[in-house]
């Protein structure tokens, strides 16, 4: 009878693990020469200095080897992670150097499941129950499973997938001509095989597949934003044939295109990055958006789910199963590229005007009449609260809206605030005049608090930031010896507003209107904490 030696091709037993957090420019240094190491960032970014500066940012993970030293640079406000110590055992089919399979940063997909492993792993140090400590060790193995596979993935692939990643950006930018995976191949310089494997591996699909599904995907965003026919839809998403459209269609969605603009406008859950105040004011309340636009709303509005601060969280905008998206152009292309794949993304610009959003909008939702009613009382409401204003207050003062950062002092356009420049009889201050009032493209000028009298203005307004340093950064303002000689200080007429109603959609400025009285003769008494005005800045 043979008997074979048989070994474990890859066991790794862990030996220490450390959660790290690191300010900006903060440094760490690592130096265990005894241990390999798994390095995870979970929040923000870090320079990683080995032999080369390396920028490790979230979701970014990399194993070095027991040969390597490094310094970890904050490069954010705050960056935090995991660093992993372990070693090998039974690793005779392992490389000599894991930084073989390392020295890269690699990213593991969901990044939200490992993260969830880290924490349970690093919540498991404290046990002292062997069988739940031999627990954590087999999730350590099953984790750096997930890390060798992804490395040596990057390795078989080479420069494949970057090759690859260019055609995807290639068909987003080209999906109405015409496409062939022979044609996108050429392009990555690969053999047609390589090309559909890698791509698979990427998309979940086949390039024929994924472009199909993409034309699909801008069909829809087509429907709900335009009023083409649907002939002249099938054409701009580069299928000549109408009839086959229209049966792709109905495989990919379940309806034809028309039953699918109809059902949208009767009944759609619909998540919105930035535009929760429009839907509101159009009597659709979104099931989901960002937490810094709902902290812009003049009051909480309960049933919308946060979708992340301001950035989305993927994951949860796939537990809503959206049915469309309403984005802005705030978000970069990557943001899109990653959130469209749940729904149809419309973007809508943000820097216009507040009524032409609206509309948008409106044409988006089937909601043009709720949109008409809405705007038509608004205008009513504005021009008695502007006649009002003229009454009583015949005069025009400088008026200047800022907010703070980090020994800065934002100063934002008029056309941002319409309520206190066109209805309130202020006009913008003389750095607004000679800057954001005539570059168009300017939505706001950053002044250091040493060039605190280039915003002097009658009256300063001072919009309460959701950052913990706000006060900090008062009081820092406050005490510069250049701020007394503001005019608006010497006149104590410096106001602190709230960041909830402060924003410019026609929902917020509407109630806006309510609070001109307050805002243009406020006093102790009449400030609130619930309405814009907070407080008079006495010194």
């Amino acid at each position: 009878m043979k008997n074979e030696r048989k070994t474990t091709p890859y066991l790794f037993y862990m030996s220490t693990m450390s959660q790290f957090s690191l300010k900006a420019q903060e440094v760490c240094f690592y130096g265990e020469a005894a241990y390999n190491c798994l390095l995870v960032i979970t929040k923000g970014r870090i320079k990683c200095s080995l032999l080369d500066d390396l920028l490790l940012l979230k979701g970014d993970s990399i194993l070095l080897s027991c040969e390597h030293s490094f310094q970890m640079i904050g490069e954010d406000k705050e960056s935090q992670g995991y660093i992993i110590q372990f070693q090998k055992v039974c690793s005779d089919q392992l490389p000599e150097n894991i930084s073989e399979w390392g020295g890269k940063s690699i990213r593991i997909k969901p990044f939200v499941s490992l993260v969830n492993d880290l924490d349970e792993l690093y919540n498991s140090l404290t046990e002292t129950d062997r069988l739940k400590r031999f627990k954590a060790q087999l999730l350590f193995q099953q984790m750096m499973l997930r890390m060798i596979e992804a490395c040596q993935f990057n390795q078989e692939l080479g420069d494949s997938v970057l090759d690859v990643k260019r055609t995807i950006s290639y068909i987003h930018q080209h999906y109405m001509e015409k496409l062939t995976t022979i044609q996108l191949a050429q392009q990555a310089n690969i053999s047609i095989r390589q090309y559909t494997r890698v791509f698979k591996k990427l998309t979940g699909k086949t390039p024929i597949n994924y472009i199909n599904n993409y034309r699909i995907n801008r069909s829809k965003e087509l429907l709900l934003e335009t009023d083409d026919t649907v002939h002249k839809i099938s054409y701009k998403i580069g299928i000549n044939d109408v009839h086959y459209f229209t049966r792709r269609f109905k495989q990919n969605v379940g309806c034809s295109p028309k039953e699918y603009v109809r059902l949208r406008h009767l009944n759609s859950k619909i998540v919105t990055m930035h535009y929760a105040g429009e839907m509101l004011a159009l009597g659709v309340k979104p099931i989901g958006a960002l937490q810094a636009t709902l902290q812009q709303l003049q009051s909480p509005v309960s049933g919308i789910v946060s979708i992340g601060d301001v950035n989305c969280d993927v994951k949860i905008l796939k537990e809503l199963q959206p049915d469309i998206i309403i984005a802005s152009d705030f978000m970069s292309k990557e943001e899109l590229l990653k959130i469209e794949q749940f729904a149809p993304v419309i973007v809508i610009p943000w820097d216009i005007h507040p009524n032409e959003r609206l509309l948008r909008i409106a044409r988006v939702l089937g909601k043009a009449k709720e949109a008409s009613a809405y705007l038509a009382q608004y205008e009513q409401n504005r021009q008695l609260v502007k006649k009002w204003c003229t009454t009583q207050f015949p005069f025009t003062q400088t008026a200047t809206i800022i907010r703070l950062d980090e020994q800065k002092v934002w100063v934002h356009a008029s056309r941002f605030f319409p309520i206190f420049y066109d209805v309130m009889p202020f006009s913008p201050s003389k750095l607004m005049l000679e800057t954001t009032e005539i570059h168009t493209n300017l939505r706001r000028i950053d002044i250091s608090f040493n060039r605190i009298l280039e915003i002097d203005a009658d009256r300063i307004y001072i919009v309460i930031g959701g950052e913990r340093e706000f006060n900090r950064w008062l009081e820092e303002l406050t005490s510069i010896k250049d701020w007394y000689k503001l005019k608006a200080v010497q006149h104590k007429q410096v106001f602190i507003l709230r960041h909830q109603g402060i924003s410019n959609s026609v929902y917020t400025l509407n109630w806006q209107l309510g609070e001109v009285p307050t805002l243009l003769a406020p006093s102790t008494t009449t400030a609130s904490k619930e309405g814009l005005l907070v407080n008079i800045l006495e010194k």
